[in-house]
């Protein structure tokens, strides 16, 4: 892992803003009015809109012209359950698509609370896992949360990286405490997951004593540029979205998207999702990916590691009893049993095998398949059987790592003679790989030569 460190400048920033409030706050309104400011005149504004088309009721008649004061011109998104987190990425990217430069979530206390939310699938999480345990659903609330919390953060991480300037509408609820037998107002509270407002660029919350108006009283992150934007004592208007984009745009433009991590992040997410072993195998044997994790290794280890690594933690759990293959898999798995490398990892394509017939005097006529050296040669892999190719140069490394995985010397025998065929062709073009081959096969019979088959190391 490669760490660069520079001079610190500041730097351009997609804004993520929260305006919360209780029903007749003016949040919707407030948020609007904010998106037109950071509009400009010359942006587009898209609203996903999650409560029953209310948006709509700021969008102007048919025929006439939004003001500007009370009506506002917008791309309207009627965003229907279910609320996951990845629909809300998706509504975004079908906003962004459409041209819009500001975006408002009306309401994103939906992806926490509403249907379908993260609370919806924790109970359903934690119901499988009691059918599934045959314990109660209660004893299963808290691991239930696991796969939810897993996939707000993948929201996250994504809004985190937007380019647009999104605005988040939130529901908030009054919360009490009960101090010596009295319950005592503490304020509304923004109803989200419990970080959701530190990822924010600066958040604000509204009440409906004082619609509109920023209340320091309650939960806010406002930074002291902010605080000159949003002050207690004037509503919200499109003068504050005007100076909000200002703040935001302030600095150096911000560097290009990097799209190999994206990849790897949405490859990485693939694989935490896949059900089985044999998902796993279906994912990582896609030619897309095989080339994809080729390009990675040869270019960028970095993110090429994070893929193994998610590889290594799915067998973990959909083989928790083959210690050797879990090992094996971390390190090894690209060469071997999860792809083969493609002819796009090399700066030269390297020379294609060449199928010919071989006859040999004094002795029956055989065909065997002929593989030069500098190209692909094949390994069968120990786990599913396949033939996958290995660079030639790296061919021996990729036998010795499968040989780890055969665990008694009948398996060995077989593999052997599975691959009979293959270094005979070998051999042919270059016998020192083949007889190094059966060197490393005779040391691991040797080495396993006091165990029997199946027997447990």
């Amino acid at each position: 892992m490669t760490f660069t460190l520079r001079p610190a400048v500041r730097e351009k920033i997609g804004l993520l803003f929260a305006v919360a409030g209780a029903s007749g706050s003016g949040k919707t309104f407030s948020a609007l009015v904010l998106a037109r400011g950071i509009a400009n005149g010359t942006g587009k504004i898209a609203v996903i809109d999650t409560e029953a088309g209310r948006a709509l009721h700021y969008a102007p008649k048919p025929g006439a012209k939004a003001d500007g004061v009370r009506t506002f011109d917008f791309l309207h998104l009627d965003f229907q359950p279910p609320f996951t987190p990845e629909r809300y990425i998706e509504a975004i990217q079908a906003c962004e698509a459409a041209g819009a430069t500001v975006i408002v979530i009306d309401s994103a206390s939906h992806e926490w609370s509403g249907e379908g939310g993260c609370s919806d699938i924790q109970m359903a999480e934690a119901e499988r896992m009691a059918a599934k345990d045959g314990k109660s659903v209660d004893s299963m609330t808290a691991p239930a949360w696991k796969r939810p919390k897993l996939r707000h953060q993948r929201m996250m991480a994504r809004l985190i990286q937007c380019r647009t300037h999104l605005i988040f509408c939130l529901r908030a609820q009054e919360k009490v405490k009960i101090v010596g037998g009295k319950v005592t107002p503490v304020g509304f509270m923004p109803i989200c997951e419990k970080s959701f407002m530190f990822e924010m660029s600066g958040s604000v919350t509204l009440h409906p004593e004082t619609p509109g108006r920023p209340r320091y009283d309650l939960p806010h992150k406002l930074n002291d540029e902010l605080r000159e934007i949003f002050d207690e004592q004037h509503r919200i208007d499109a003068v504050a979205g005007k100076r909000l984009r200002a703040w935001a745009e302030t600095g150096e433009d911000r560097p290009a998207l990097d799209k190999a991590a994206v990849g790897t992040r949405d490859l990485v997410e693939r694989i935490q999702d896949a059900a089985s072993l044999p998902a796993l195998k279906l994912i990582t044997g896609e030619d897309a990916v095989v080339k994809q994790r080729a390009w990675l290794a040869k270019n960028r280890p970095e993110l090429a590691e994070q893929v193994d690594d998610a590889v290594a933690a799915a067998l973990a759990v959909y083989a928790p009893d083959d210690d050797a293959a879990r090992v094996w898999a971390r390190r090894y798995a690209p060469e071997v049993m999860l792809g083969v490398y493609a002819p796009e990892e090399f700066d030269e394509p390297p020379a294609q095998p060449r199928e010919v017939q071989i006859v040999v005097v004094d002795e029956p006529k055989v065909s065997r398949p002929v593989v030069q050296t500098d190209a692909l040669l094949p390994i069968i892999s120990p786990i599913d059987g396949a033939v996958n190719q290995v660079p030639g140069p790296k061919w021996l490394g990729a036998v010795q790592r499968a040989l780890v995985l055969l665990d008694d010397a009948e398996k060995v025998r077989t593999w052997r003679q599975d691959m009979g065929p293959h270094l005979a062709a070998i051999a042919e073009r270059d016998d020192s790989k083949a007889t190094e081959a059966d060197r490393m096969i005779a040391d691991r019979l040797a080495d396993l030569g006091e165990r029997e088959p199946g027997e447990e190391g």
